[in-house]
């Protein structure tokens, strides 16, 4: 064949010599799926050839020959008759399926793992909000179990009130004892000092329980000292106080009154992380009655 003043070969034998160029018996055989994929074979190897012959600027782009050169040969099937193959690729609906699939994979691993990561959360806040309601607790229980009423200066103090917030108890405490938990710097360094635990209400928020100590007696065992925030956890602080049989557990306590301290003090705390109630209690007895 001439093109372009040059010889364009043609490939013969093609297909085992089943297809011929310029064979009578061309038509006929193409009728068959074998050698219809042998004649697209025979075609894209003419085209391939003719390419080469033709300026770099006149030839043909690379995305229409590329089709020519993914012909399949064919496929061979279990009665050993020749099949014809398809070209590689996915249809629609494989795709669609592939997707839902994966849709529904996913979704399962994201909901376990947001699920475990929830889970995760909700133990570390539990662990947390017991860990403060234990510290108050014990912290309150070891304050009470040194309180006195310092009967060599009779400048000791035991006062409790009781005081209630949106219908729940928010008592407090303020008592005299041989503790403290800071040293002030210039300052003589004494076992006795004023403890109190009260309630304050912020600006914006639930109210704030704090811790106050101070190192000098006041006249008013409620002044004085150096404040301290605790947690604003406290859903409920209800504190109760036990002298006899005949009294029980009575609410509120002022030892100028009763000239004496309570023997046993009952601390009943609930904290609220904003989805469940954390109760602790405790029973502590004072030092006078130990």
């Amino acid at each position: 064949m001439m093109f372009g003043k040059k010889i364009v070969p043609f490939s013969r034998g093609l297909c085992n010599g089943k297809v011929a160029y310029g064979s009578t018996l061309l038509a006929p055989r193409l009728q068959t799926p074998a050698l219809r994929v042998c004649f697209s074979q025979a075609v894209s190897k003419l085209f391939v050839e003719m390419q080469k012959t033709i300026p770099i600027a006149l030839r043909l782009p690379p995305a229409v020959l590329r089709p020519l050169r993914r012909a399949r040969p064919p496929a061979r099937t279990a009665n050993g008759t020749t099949a014809f193959m398809p070209s590689m690729g996915f249809t629609l609906i494989e795709i669609l399926i592939s997707i839902a699939i994966f849709g529904i994979i996913f979704s399962f691993i994201y909901g376990t793992l947001t699920n475990t990561l929830s889970a995760g959360q909700s133990a570390k806040t539990r662990m947390d909000v017991q860990q403060v309601g234990r510290f108050i607790v014990k912290r309150m229980s070891k304050d009470l179990s040194s309180a006195t009423l310092l009967e060599k200066s009779k400048r000791g103090a035991f006062l409790g009130k009781t005081r209630t917030s949106d219908g729940k108890f928010h008592d407090e405490i303020h008592f005299t004892a041989f503790t403290h938990l800071y040293y002030r710097p210039n300052r003589p360094v004494t076992d006795q000092s004023e403890i109190g635990y009260y309630f304050v209400v912020p600006s914006e928020g639930a109210e704030v329980l704090m811790r106050r100590e101070s190192d000098v007696i006041e006249a008013s065992v409620e002044l004085g000292g150096i404040s301290f925030e605790i947690t604003e956890l406290v859903s409920e602080l209800k504190i109760r106080y036990y002298q006899n049989q005949t009294e029980g557990w009575i609410d509120g306590w002022d030892s100028k009154a009763k000239k004496i301290m309570p023997k046993l003090v009952l601390i009943e705390l609930t904290l609220n992380d904003g989805r469940r109630d954390y109760f602790f209690s405790a029973v502590v007895r004072l030092p006078n009655y130990a």
